[in-house]
This record gives structure tokens, sequence and C-alpha cells, in this order.
């Protein structure tokens, strides 16, 4: 049995927007849904999505920002550094799209920005995917994904460097970080990415634009811990279409 429910996140918290029974075959809701169902509320903000899968345990969590206004602080999303915001731009159709901006250099010893999911905290086994794209301005153009966050000088990172063609897995320890694993890709600045990563056990699997990257190992991944998003240095960076299953 799945039950579906869709929580609005606006100005005024978390409202429960609907609950409803939904076959196994609908377990994914696309993010058009999401959009139709802002409508259907009357209300301006990003639409959270959960499907509970009560024989299987899965939470499935979307978020687009589209229907966010211009301005509005890391819907979803808990900033701990740097300055996330909604920005609305213009489409090739000429509709505006609102997306997620890290917008601010940042500071301090560890030139990092990071933004936690406000939800599925203590995360094990999971599937997360998130499209990005790095602007074409400052000399570090990397950004992308936490996960096994403890604080912020205890996590994993999965970064994607526009500047070097590369992507890269990285532990970050005591505000040290350590290269796990990198490939080369093809991942250009201001061109949309779709950065994927999934987790099972002590084993993490990475994907650029739907291709295959590499896989690795780490028994630190068995311990759990937040994800996220990150940009390093003074890197700007759009997001949009966050999704997330957790599979434990």
């Amino acid at each position: 049995i799945f039950w579906e429910f869709r929580l609005t996140l606006g100005a005024a918290g978390y409202r429960m927007a609907s609950i409803m029974k939904i076959e196994p075959s609908r377990s994914s809701i696309p993010i058009t849904a999401v959009k139709s169902l802002a409508g259907r509320v009357g209300m301006i903000g990003v639409l959270i999505v959960l499907v509970f899968n009560g024989a299987h345990g899965a939470q499935n969590w979307k978020i687009a920002f589209a229907d966010f206004k211009e301005g509005e602080k890391a819907p979803g999303f808990s900033a701990s550094s740097g300055r996330w915001v909604v920005v609305r731009e213009k489409t090739p159709s000429g509709k505006r799209n609102g997306i997620l901006v890290q917008t601010e250099a940042a500071g301090g010893p560890d030139h990092r920005a990071l933004a936690l999911f406000s939800m599925g905290n203590d995360l094990k086994d999971f599937a997360m995917q998130v499209r990005l794209r790095v602007e074409k301005k400052g000399k570090d153009q990397t950004a992308g994904i936490i996960l096994h966050y403890k604080d912020d000088n205890n996590f994993m990172c999965l970064m994607v460097s526009a500047k070097d063609h590369l992507l890269g897995l990285y532990q970050v320890e005591r505000g040290v970080s350590q290269l796990l694993s990198k490939s080369g890709v093809e991942a250009g600045s201001g061109v949309w990415q779709r950065l994927q990563i999934s987790v099972k056990d002590d084993r993490l699997a990475c994907s650029l634009n739907g291709q295959k990257i590499f896989q690795a190992e780490d028994r630190r991944l068995l311990s759990g811990g937040k994800i996220g998003l990150i940009t390093a240095g003074d890197t700007t960076s759009a997001f949009d279409n966050f999704s997330l299953t957790n599979t434990k």
C-alpha cells in the first residue's frame, strides 16, 4: 500500500495540502503534478511531495522551485553558509521559472557554502538527483551534493568542476578535504547538468547526465547522515528539480 503526502512549503511553514492512497504503479510523482497541485491549493510556494511505501518503508521527496517568489531564501533547505535564494529567470519560451541559486562567495577557512535538506535526517541507503548549472564566472566553478553530513567540518561531497571537467568524491574530516575518487567528465559552465548519486550499505554510485561515472566503497557510509547542496569558493551555481528517495 502506498500513501502520498503532499506538503506545501511557504512563508508560514509546512502545511498539509492533501493525503491520498495511490497504487504501486503511481509511486513516482512527476514534477508537473507538483506544480499543478500548488495551483489548486492557491498558494505561491514550492511543493514537497513525500511518497511513503508502507510495504518497504521507502520515502520520496521532490522539490521544484518554479512557484517561489524572487529573493526567497532556500525553500526546503537550511543554509549553514552562503546566500541561497530563489531567482526567477526567463526561459526560451518567454516564461519566468524559479531556480535556487547560491550567489555569495564562500568565506572562512573552508571556503564552502552549504545548504542542508530540511527533511530526511540520518539517511543511509538512498538515491538522490538534482539539476545544477555552474555559472561562467569565478575561478572555482565547482558545485555538487553533500552526503553523510555530521556537521560543517565532517561530511562527504560529490563535486562537479566545470573548469577542470572533473567529477570528484571528497571526504571532509575535521575540516580537511581528502579526494576519494575522481573521473574526467564532459561538464561545462553555463549549461544544466543532472547529477545523481545512490548509496547502498557501504557502496556508492555516481552518474552525470544519466551516464555512470564511478563507484566507490567506504564503511563510513554505514553511519548515515544528512544530505544537501554545496558550492566551493567563489562559485555561483543554480539548482533545480531536486529529488531524494530514502530506501532504508
